[in-house]
């Protein structure tokens, strides 16, 4: 029999998971997928949704118990994040100075609430499998099965001293009456419940992306006691924040009391411990009219925000069905006008996105990479726009098709096809010097026998989302209109037009002059439901 180790009082972080066998040495993580459950053999199944804080909480909950040796990651991807290739990346690279995962593709994977050695300990430990868009229950059960009979006993290593974490008992008397400060909170929060323990976990939080710190811990049973003891520390100030922390440390508790599903921010259900789909106050329905939503802004930063809460309030509740994945989304056309898009914040301080990535994204779009890497990807934008494919007989075709397409074809098979990368960027700045007031220059990423028709080898290929750029050279100032088919707005369009705005201003240098307005217009613009307590928070 394999070595184990008693862990009566694991596991010692809070989650929405499954405890089954504490001396199983397997661990699930079933990734986005809320809806698979495993019920026999395993230490611990659920779901991870974020590429640090929920990694983090796996990493502490393995430490803890040296008798898991496998992590299991099936289902799929959380939409707009990559938490299984996190794991993969962080098992193989380990993590940099900053605490990053190194090659993860989501933008947060900063792991700031766990220590190196515990990194290094808990790659030490485990062996991370590999069944990433998996969501067959019995294949996954058969796979713990065959990790059960390679069990090599409990983890003997001595256990690294973990991050300490300032734990709060809600000693706080509710009898008692307070009044916030009128102050700006550089803070958050996330409620959870440990049923175990039967109590309610408050988790203090502060600064966002690559500089989020867990302050404390908030522990008690009631609402009440908790929402002083936070008070009482001065860990909040803002009387809506405190309010709206209130809400839901009161529906915390009635879910505790009353052994329901409690999600942050998502409506209690009596009926289900599980909802299908957050419920978002929202001015649109189903049946209303889908029509775009406009924005206008002075800076980037300003605009994210708005846009933000435009379209939680007025976006749609449309349903994404996928063979992959399936979930539901605050959906609508958008348009985003930004008047001084070079003029900071350019970030907006609760956005995710790092300047450091930004800045390599936009020189990716500028000047791109080598071949190789390039080459690497189904598209890139420097390839679409700075080294776009087409043919020189494209150009000698007809409006419809004849016997004179044939002819072209033969010609161009006995003498060769002209190949033609076209730099459309520079195209467009050679056009305005020579024109400056032409104002049909239209910069195509779109190859349609390759990204409208999926065949063969293309068949599960991406294609762009950026569809086309617009430069208008107006009243000495470079004008620039972006039409994407789809983006993701709380992720997505930070990096978007952080990086679209750049080449704006690339191609004013070149021009000489100064950079005008920004206008982003997405047929779809979106934010998934696994991004709704942070849009929240970006409103409040």
């Amino acid at each position: 029999m394999p070595e184990k180790v008693d862990v009566s009082s694991w596991p010692t972080e809070i989650g929405r998971y499954n405890v089954v066998d504490k001396q199983s040495p397997v661990a699930v993580c079933t990734l986005g997928d809320v809806d698979i459950t495993i019920k026999n053999d395993v230490a611990i199944s659920g779901p991870c949704r974020t590429e640090n804080l929920g990694i983090e909480k796996i990493i502490k909950n393995v430490l803890s118990n040296p008798n898991i040796r496998f992590l299991l990651l099936c289902g799929t991807e959380p939409k707009g994040h990559f938490v299984g290739q996190a794991f993969l990346s962080l098992m193989t690279n380990g993590i940099d100075a900053d605490m990053r995962i190194i090659g993860a593709k989501g933008v947060m994977p900063f792991l700031k609430n766990v220590t190196k050695e515990e990194v290094e300990s808990f790659k030490r430990q485990i062996t991370v499998v590999d069944m990433i868009g998996n969501r067959n229950v019995d294949d996954v059960m058969n796979k713990v099965e065959e990790l059960i009979a390679m069990d090599p006993g409990a983890f003997m290593e001595k256990q690294v001293v973990a991050k300490k974490v300032l734990l709060l008992e809600a000693d706080y008397d509710d009898q008692k009456q307070w009044t916030p400060d009128d102050k700006y909170d550089d803070n958050w929060f996330t409620i959870a419940l440990d049923k175990q323990n039967h109590r309610i976990v408050a988790e203090h939080y502060v600064g966002y992306g690559g500089q989020t710190q867990l302050c404390c811990k908030i522990v008690g049973t009631t609402a009440a006691s908790i929402a002083g003891t936070i008070v009482k520390h001065k860990k909040i100030t803002r009387l809506y924040h405190a309010a709206y922390l209130g809400k839901e440390l009161q529906k915390a508790e009635i879910a505790l009391k009353n052994d329901l599903d409690f999600v942050q921010e998502t409506d209690l259900t009596v009926a289900s411990h599980h909802t299908s789909m957050p419920d978002v106050p929202s001015t649109a329905s189903k049946g209303a009219a889908y029509s775009p939503i406009v924005v206008r802004a002075a800076t980037i930063a300003e605009a994210w925000q708005k846009s933000v809460a435009a379209l939680m309030n007025h976006g749609h509740d449309r349903e994404v069905k996928a063979p992959e994945y399936s979930c539901w989304s605050k959906d609508a056309p958008m348009f985003i006008t930004i008047e001084k898009p070079m003029a900071e914040p350019r970030i907006h301080p609760a956005c995710l996105l790092q300047r450091s990535m930004a800045d390599e994204y936009a020189q990716k779009i500028i000047h791109g990479v080598d071949p190789a890497t390039e080459n690497e990807f189904d598209y890139t934008y420097f390839s679409r726009l700075r080294d776009y494919p087409d043919v020189e007989q494209r150009a000698e075709l007809r409006n419809r098709g004849t016997e004179h397409d044939a002819e072209i074809i033969a010609e161009a098979v006995k003498n060769g096809v002209a190949v033609k990368r076209l730099d459309q960027v520079q195209l467009a700045i050679d056009t305005l010097r020579k024109d400056p007031t032409r104002r049909s220059i239209v910069l195509s990423t779109w190859i349609p026998i390759r990204d409208s028709i999926k065949f063969g080898k293309r068949e599960k290929t991406s294609s762009p989302c950026l569809l086309s750029v617009h430069p208008q050279l107006v009243d000495g100032k470079l004008h620039m209109f972006v039409v994407m088919k789809t983006n993701e707005l709380f992720n997505g369009f930070p990096l978007n037009a952080y990086g679209f705005t750049l080449l704006q201003k690339y191609m004013a240098d070149q021009l000489g002059v100064a950079v005008g307005s920004y206008t982003h217009f997405s047929v779809s613009m979106q934010i998934y439901e696994d991004l709704y307590e942070s849009a929240r928070q970006v409103i409040a």
